[in-house]
Parts: structure tokens; C-alpha cells; sequence
């Protein structure tokens, strides 16, 4: 929920989360679970009982991280756990009729990307950002890879500087769904507090990593349990006329 890269590739695209948290925060693997009347597949936040990622049949798949554009002042309430926007945005027929219908008042400011497979293997990516007052919509180009960072951990110098760390590494590595995980698990700099494998001095560190690559009408979800040092791995046939 933390880092989020997106990657285009010729069937489909990969999707991969780090998730920078307190390790002691309660947190089920990568399951099928009931969320309303459909079946969705993400790991659950026990506290919230949300999500920070989630995918349906459809392919269709929302990823969450903290913070807008900039850092913001927390508040002692919240009228709603943004883990379970995730949820909601994938009951909706679409993404973009979840950004018509939202209300966001009273919800804490997130970035959230969307990908929605389209008809003859159109991809389309979506970032939405609600700031606590506004809500921002942004279609990247389905066919540039990106990266994006948690406002509320790493300024405007740290996000350059893990930006340079993902160009410089898409340029010079043969791109697959294990050599993007191995980018999200490794360090890349010397300051373990804005790294892609951080660790803060409070406790905050890169708990888990998440990935959806959807290809060939599959969704290959993989989990990364860093703190339990396993993995967990299971395959979805897509069903784009899924409801």
C-alpha cells in the first residue's frame, strides 16, 4: 500500500504492492473471501477488514496507498476504513461509474489505482486521488510502466529518487512477474527509510508484497509474507462476463 508498480505487458499487465506497516498489525493472506454478494481475492486487514489490494473474476483489480498528492494532517476519526473503498470499487460495473457514484466526505486522502482489462486485450489503467476536499482522475498510458509511492512516507525528493531507481532498472533488466518482485525486495539506496525495502525507526517496514498479473486469461495472485519469510501462490481463470 505503500509502493505500487504497473507494468504493461503484451496479454495483460502485472501489478505489484509493498506494503510498509507496523509489523505487529493483524493481517490474513490472499484468500477468496465474500465481500457483499461477490467473491473477490485479496489479503484482509483484521483491523479494518479491508484490503490494500484486491482482484475479481473479471481481472478487475484496485490497489490502495496512503496519502494524495502531499502529506496530510491526520484526523482522530474517519467515517470509513479506505480498505474497504477497495472492496466497493469492485462491486461497480466499472471504475468509472465508482468514480460518479463515491461519496468520499469524511474518508482519509488515499491514491488508488485501478486496472480494468477491456474488450481485445485493452488495459486500462486508472489513478484516482481524493485529498480529503477533491477528487483527482488520472488515465496514465496503458502501455508506459510506473511507479508511484505513499505520499504520507516519502517526499517529493524521496519519490524522485525511487523513481530513478525503477527507470534505471526497467531499462537495464529483462521485465518478468519475478524480476519485478525482486525489485520490490531488495535495496536499492543506502537510507533504509526511503528505500523500496524500507524500514523506519518507529517499527513502519515493508511487511508483505503483493501481485495480480493478469495474462492469457489468467490472474496469477503471488504473496509475499517478508516478516514469515513464506509465499503464497494461487491462480484465478478469468471470466470477463462476470458480474
Amino acid at each position: 500500500m505503500c509502493t505500487v508498480t504497473y507494468i504493461p505487458t503484451s496479454d495483460g499487465f502485472i501489478l505489484t504492492s509493498s506494503r510498509d506497516e507496523n509489523p505487529e498489525k493483524e493481517t490474513l493472506s490472499p484468500a477468496f473471501y465474500q465481500f457483499e454478494d461477490k467473491t473477490l481475492a485479496y489479503p484482509k486487514d483484521l483491523s479494518g477488514k479491508g484490503t490494500w489490494i484486491a482482484v475479481d473474476h473479471r481481472g478487475h483489480t484496485s490497489c490502495l496507498l496512503n496519502g494524495a498528492m502531499e502529506k496530510h494532517i491526520k484526523k482522530e476519526k474517519y467515517r470509513k476504513s479506505r480498505g474497504i473503498l477497495v472492496l466497493e470499487s469492485l462491486l461497480c460495473r466499472n471504475f468509472s461509474d465508482f468514480y460518479r457514484s463515491i461519496d468520499l466526505e469524511g474518508i482519509e486522502p488515499f491514491t488508488m489505482v485501478m486496472v480494468e482489462p477491456g474488450t481485445e486485450s485493452v488495459i486500462n489503467p486508472i489513478i484516482l486521488r481524493w485529498n480529503g476536499e477533491t477528487k483527482h482522475l488520472k488515465a496514465p498510458n496503458s502501455k508506459e510502466p510506473f511507479i508511484l509511492s505513499s505520499s504520507t512516507l516519502y517526499n517529493l525528493k524521496a519519490k524522485k529518487i525511487r523513481q530513478n531507481w525503477f527507470d534505471n532498472w526497467i531499462n537495464t533488466k529483462s521485465i518478468s512477474p519475478q524480476s519485478i518482485l525482486d525489485f520490490h525486495n531488495r535495496k536499492h539506496g543506502l537510507d533504509p527509510e526511503i528505500d523500496i525495502l524500507m524500514k523506519l525507526p518507529n517499527g513502519i517496514e515493508t511487511v508483505s508484497i503483493s501481485q495480480i498479473h493478469y495474462h492469457n486469461s489468467k490472474i496469477d495472485f503471488k504473496y509475499l509474507d517478508l516478516l514469515r519469510e513464506n509465499s503464497h501462490t494461487f491462480t484465478i481463470i478469468s471470466n470477463p462476463s462476470s458480474p
